[in-house]
C-alpha cells in the first residue's frame, strides 16, 4: 500500500459519500501539488481548476489533513 492509499483510508471519513478510489485519486493530486508549494491555499487553488469547488477534496480541512498525513508518512 502506497502512502496515498494509506492517507486516503485515514481521511475517507471526511468524504463518506465518495468512493475510496476517488479519495485516493484526490490524495495523489494533493501530494503532487504539495511538492511545488505545500500551502493549503495554493493546493486548493490548483484542485479547483479541475475539481468542483464544492467537492469535499477541495475544502481546506480535507487538504490540511491530507498534507499533514502525507508529511508524517513520508
Amino acid at each position: 500500500m502506497d502512502k496515498a492509499e494509506y492517507v486516503a483510508q485515514q481521511l475517507h471519513h471526511m468524504a463518506p459519500d465518495r468512493r475510496l478510489k476517488d479519495v485516493v485519486s484526490a490524495v495523489r493530486l494533493i501530494d503532487h501539488h504539495r511538492t511545488a508549494n505545500p500551502s493549503p491555499e495554493h493546493i486548493q487553488a490548483q484542485l479547483t481548476k479541475t475539481l468542483s469547488s464544492r467537492a469535499p477534496f477541495t475544502q481546506l480541512p480535507f487538504i490540511e489533513a491530507a498534507v499533514k498525513n502525507l508529511a508524517n508518512r513520508a
